[in-house]
C-alpha cells in the first residue's frame, strides 16, 4: 500500500508539473515580454548574462472550469541575480541548468539573437525552469519601448496573460 502511495504522489507531481508546462507554454509571448521589461533588456542587454525571472504562479479559483491555458495566474514575482540562485537552491542540480544558459545564449548571439533568458515558475512548491528565445538586440529594445512594463510588469503580464 505503502508503494502505491509513493507512486500516486509522483503521478500527481508529474501531472502539475505537465499542467504548468502547457500553461506557459500557451503564453510565451507574454512570459518573454515581462522578461524583457523586467531585466530591462531593450536598455541593458548584458543584464541577461547574470540575470533572471523567478514568477509566482498559482490555480485560479474555478480553474477546474477553466481550459488548460486559463487555470493559472501569476501572483508574484522578481528578479534574481545567477549567484542569488545558486545560494538560494545550492545543490538541487540547478548550477547545471544555469550553465546550459551560457552556452544557449553563445548558440542564439550568433544567430543574431540577444539570447535566452531564464525564467523560474513557481507552483504546487515545484520550480520549472524555462529558456525563452529573445529576439536581435535591436528588436529586443524596440519591444521594450513601444511597451513598457517598467516596475508594473507583473501586472501587466496577469492582464496580458488573461487576454492572451
Amino acid at each position: 500500500m505503502e508503494e502505491k502511495s509513493k507512486g500516486s504522489s509522483h503521478w500527481k507531481g508529474q501531472s502539475r508539473v505537465l499542467k504548468v508546462c502547457h500553461w506557459h507554454s500557451s503564453h510565451l509571448p507574454p512570459l518573454r515580454h515581462a522578461a524583457i521589461c523586467a531585466l530591462d533588456l531593450g536598455h541593458k542587454p548584458t543584464a541577461l548574462d547574470d540575470n533572471l525571472l523567478f514568477i509566482d504562479i498559482k490555480l485560479k479559483f474555478s480553474h477546474d472550469d477553466l481550459p488548460p491555458n486559463r487555470r493559472y495566474e501569476p501572483v508574484g514575482g522578481f528578479t534574481m541575480t545567477v549567484a542569488e540562485v545558486r545560494d538560494v537552491f545550492g545543490n538541487m542540480g540547478v548550477g547545471t541548468i544555469l550553465d546550459s544558459f551560457k552556452d544557449a545564449n553563445d548558440h542564439m548571439r550568433k544567430k543574431g539573437g540577444l539570447g535566452v533568458v531564464a525564467v523560474m515558475l513557481r507552483a504546487h512548491n515545484i520550480v520549472d525552469i524555462v529558456k525563452i528565445i529573445l529576439p536581435s538586440p535591436a528588436s529586443t529594445k524596440a519591444v521594450q519601448e513601444a511597451d513598457d512594463w517598467g516596475k508594473d510588469w507583473l501586472e501587466k503580464l496577469r492582464l496580458a496573460v488573461e487576454l492572451d
